[in-house]
């Protein structure tokens, strides 16, 4: 909730008592990862909309919600005994809600005998660890019993059968349960889903997995694991008393510092290499570094001696009444011309998988069988490229033994062909077009997708490859072809195009490039033994880290802020400069971001370590106030900081308390993920348009929100802000609920109420825990303000106090009304738009309140007339059931509330 509710968890929290390291639990943003690893203290940046949740040792949890800059957890660290903490989590509160909110099916379930089986006689989400297949259990296994497992897409089923005695089923290894994480399982005629959500490996510490399974909902399993866990791991002892009297002083002062560098510069080289390799845009960026060199800096090469090319050009394609498939006797009689002129090997890249016509399909379908020279040709049985008629035309059409698999691996995220396709990689497919090729010459190739070395051009007139015109092959010396491999593919301006790393700097047919042309750099690599110039990944950890240390020693110079970056800038900027020139001479493909990444890094947390006082409060301002008041008020605060000593000062305030309607009932009805997705939403709108009318967000009751105004900061017109910002919730609140009610999501209308009076405001409690918030009689009847607008039918009540203190904004008088409890009527009002108070409605409702406040008979068919004129208004339905039971009168005693 951008600012809000970050604030209100970390209060929560008091139990963290020294730095540790925490496990991110979900991450939309802050450059985390779910099963990421964090220091407790490290800081993070949260834009706006970003939200990250971290698990700590002792199984506690908080989410973060940007914008946010800081620790996620300051002096966060492990609770004493992290076992009875996860064992207060797994325990429940009632048949249908733990006590970290997780949605139960029920407290009589059998317990699974461990933590990783699926349970599939029960509905609802389970968990399974990275890479490792679903387990299916059944507590009863007495009897013989049939099941069926599909997704919830119904692209697949399958079926089960369990003999007696048997209570464990392991999925079969086929490749469509791959990918899928819903499922729906039928037993006696009876469905109900299951969700898979996966755990990421790294996490090794049972306590933080067990917390993950319980915000995954993953009870049952969390239970299992519990149980399994066998006592607390002992404590680490303390150091020896002799070490600690040797090692005191300046001495002891300078080896923690020391250790603390290193400790940085090692997690600067974790976090750099991990983020480089498994964020999305720091892996795009490292290779478009890589591409920029291969394509602009590499030293050239000679021209292939081994591999031509005998395109099918524009040209060639002319000659014939049609352009696709190409014409199948002019391949048939390419192919004997290649022979004659003593190819050593030829690769055909066009793919066989319609009819044309039928003389000559059966001509060149006999040349496939006929030529002696070694042949190999295009073949592929993926669903995305062939159907199953074309892939019975492709078997029939080219024999077994001359079929090479044609698919290229490209890049996820540019697309770019990057590595040589292996092939093999599902039943039928063959080997690779390129292994297949250099197989035929008697070179033995790996089983690897390996990363593709692209052939540098010898000068820029000259191509890597020979390629000559297919349909004039024949007129041209036999030299040319002769003891060489001899590709056969299309090199058409718009047929079979492919980007290559080259495509970051030319708009060519080296950045676009044919696809025989890409088939003729892998095979060319294979023939040869080269391999693409880029670092081995463990030399470029070495890098990062060798750039982490310099940043630490940069930091420990203690030079400031100003110095670290200047020379940060510099060394960045040196080596970046340094690779791309050194790469011209043979240098070889060093990585360039994680090295940066490390530096950087190394360098802020060590800046981090070493700020001075002065930048720890404005620090500890930001943090504990940016997330519920606005940015200006924070400023203040950062300027006097005396505002936030731990005393309480009594003022005039004015509160808004929000609440839903019917929020638990609908609570009820969602699932945990949908009603989290729900409450974040409307709870991110409102802090927003609170935030906007500098209001201070006190806290948050589940979808209740107590905003207070004139505090921190003096507001003169506290109250007219209130209610301003009151109408601006309650314009969003509607729109929000009618978008949502669309949607099958049935979420109340939200009441607010706003009071002002004198209430003591300041921060409650000690040093080391405080609570920003008011004290007092006005809080109490400012809450029962809001709950009273369901008798009236409103979704906005005012008190007198506010109105006396608006003269800008409109009010209709809602009634003299006596709170239980209370002995004093106070009258309270609806807070209307300037264009309803200028409405006709508007004054015909003055009118008759006019004579409800007087008493006079009048004042019931006033009402009656009122509601037949405007029979869409809740407040006049109040009034209307009163004049109706007797009571022409504005006093209204309550009797609850």
């Amino acid at each position: 909730m951008r600012r809000c509710v970050a604030i209100v968890l970390l209060l929560a929290l008091p139990g963290w008592a020294s730095a540790a390291n925490l496990i991110v639990l979900e991450a939309r943003g802050g450059g985390l990862t779910a099963g990421q690893s964090i220091p407790s203290d490290k800081p993070i940046t949260l834009k706006e909309g970003e939200r990250v949740t971290v698990i700590g040792p002792d199984g506690k949890s908080v989410t973060l919600r940007g914008p946010f800059n800081g620790p996620p957890m300051p002096g966060g660290g492990a609770a004493a005994d992290p076992k009875q903490a996860l064992a207060a989590l797994v325990a429940t509160r009632d048949a249908r809600t733990s006590s970290v909110g997780v949605i139960r099916a029920g407290t009589e379930a059998a317990k699974l005998p461990e933590p990783w089986l699926i349970d599939m006689s029960r509905p609802g989400p389970r968990c399974l660890l990275e890479g490792e297949r679903p387990v299916w259990w059944r507590p009863d296994a007495s009897r013989d019993e049939d099941f069926t497992v599909y997704p919830v897409d119904r692209s697949w089923r399958a079926d089960f059968h369990w003999k007696t005695g048997e209570e464990r089923q392991p999925v079969p290894p086929v490749s469509r349960f791959e990918g899928q994480n819903a499922f729906v399982i039928v037993i006696d005629k009876q469905e109900h889903a299951i969700s898979i959500t996966t755990v990421p490996k790294g996490i090794d510490n049972e306590f933080v997995l067990t917390s993950w399974m319980l915000q995954k909902g993953c009870v049952q399993q969390a239970d299992a694991l519990i149980r399994k866990i066998g006592g607390v791991p002992a404590l680490r002892p303390n150091p020896d008393v002799n070490t600690r009297r040797i090692l005191h002083g300046p001495q002891q002062k300078k080896l923690k510092e020391l250790g603390t560098a290193i400790g940085v510069a090692l997690l600067a080289t974790v976090l750099a290499a991990a983020a480089t390799k498994y964020l999305s845009f720091l892996s795009s960026l490292e290779n478009i570094a890589a591409d920029i060199r291969i394509a602009a800096l590499q030293p050239p090469m000679p021209q292939s001696k081994d591999i031509v090319i005998a395109g099918i050009t524009e040209e060639t394609v002319a000659q014939f009444p049609y352009r696709s498939p190409v014409d199948r006797a002019f391949l048939a009689n390419l192919l004997k011309t290649l022979e004659k002129k003593g190819a050593k090997a030829i690769g055909v890249d066009v793919l066989f998988d319609q009819p044309t016509e039928p003389e000559k399909d059966a001509l060149l379908k006999q040349t496939l069988r006929d030529l002696k020279t070694p042949l190999f040709v295009s073949y592929t049985n993926t669903p995305t490229v062939v159907n199953e008629d074309q892939l019975a035309f492709l078997n029939d059409f080219v024999p077994a033994d001359k079929r090479a698999g044609a698919n290229l691996v490209t890049d996820p995220f540019d697309g770019s062909v990057r590595w040589t396709f292996s092939g093999e990689t599902t039943p039928g497919m063959p080997i690779g077009f390129a292994r297949k090729g250099a197989q035929l010459v008697g070179v033995a190739t790996a089983k690897v997708d390996e990363e593709i070395a692209w052939r540098a051009q010898p000068d820029a007139e000259t191509p890597p490859f020979p390629v000559y015109p297919s349909h004039a092959l024949a007129v041209m010396p036999d030299d040319w072809v002769k003891g060489k491999i001899v590709l056969v593919g299309a090199v058409l301006s718009i047929t079979d195009r492919h980007r290559t790393p080259m495509a970051v700097v030319f708009d060519d047919d080296r950045g676009m490039m044919p696809g025989i042309e890409v088939q003729a750099h892998s095979l060319s690599q294979l023939l040869e033994g080269r391999h693409h110039p880029r670092l081995p990944a463990q030399w470029a950890i070495v890098l990062t880290a060798a750039f982490a240390l310099l940043g630490m020693a940069i930091g420990l110079l203690k030079k400031g802020i100003g110095f670290n970056v200047v020379v940060g800038i510099v060394l960045i900027a040196g080596w970046w400069v340094g690779s791309m020139l050194g790469f011209t001479y043979g240098f070889p493909l060093v990585p360039l971001v994680s090295p940066t990444l490390g530096l950087a890094l190394s360098l802020w947390m060590m800046d981090t370590l070493i700020g001075g006082a002065e930048r720890k409060q404005r620090q500890f301002v930001q943090g504990a106030f940016s997330r519920y008041v606005s940015p200006d008020v924070v400023n203040q605060l950062v300027e006097n900081p005396e505002a936030l000593a731990v005393k309480g000062d009594r003022r005039e305030l004015s509160f808004i308390f929000t609440d839903v309607a019917g929020f638990t009932t609908l609570s009820e009805g969602l699932s945990a993920e949908k009603l989290s997705e729900t409450l974040n939403a409307y709870l991110d709108g409102a802090c927003q348009i609170i935030l906007e009318s500098k209001g201070t967000i006190d806290k948050f009751i589940g979808d209740a929100i107590m905003t207070i105004f004139n505090a921190p900061i003096p507001q003169d017109d506290h109250a007219e802000r209130a209610v301003r910002c009151a109408l601006a919730i309650d314009a969003y609140a509607e729109d929000f609920r009618k978008r949502y009610n669309a949607e099958g999501i049935p979420i109340g209308v939200t009441r607010i109420g706003i009071h002002s009076g004198p209430a003591v405001i300041g921060n409650f409690g000690s040093q080391q825990r405080m609570d920003f918030t008011a004290l007092g009689d006005t809080v109490n009847t400012a809450a029962r303000t809001e709950g009273v607008n369901k008798y009236f039918g409103t979704r906005i009540c005012a008190t007198q106090p506010i109105v006396d203190q608006c003269k800008t904004v409109h009010f209709r008088p809602i009634g003299d009304v006596v709170l239980k409890g209370k002995t004093e009527a106070v009258t309270l009002y609806n807070p209307v738009t300037d264009e309803f108070a200028a409405s006709q409605a508007y004054r015909d409702y003055m009118d008759t309140y006019a004579l409800l406040k007087s008493e006079d008979p009048k004042g019931a068919d006033a009402v009656r007339a009122l509601k037949h004129t405007y029979p869409d208004d809740p407040l006049i339905d109040f009034h209307l059931y009163r004049v109706e039971s007797g009571l022409c009168t504005a006093r209204v005693v309550m009797e609850d509330k």
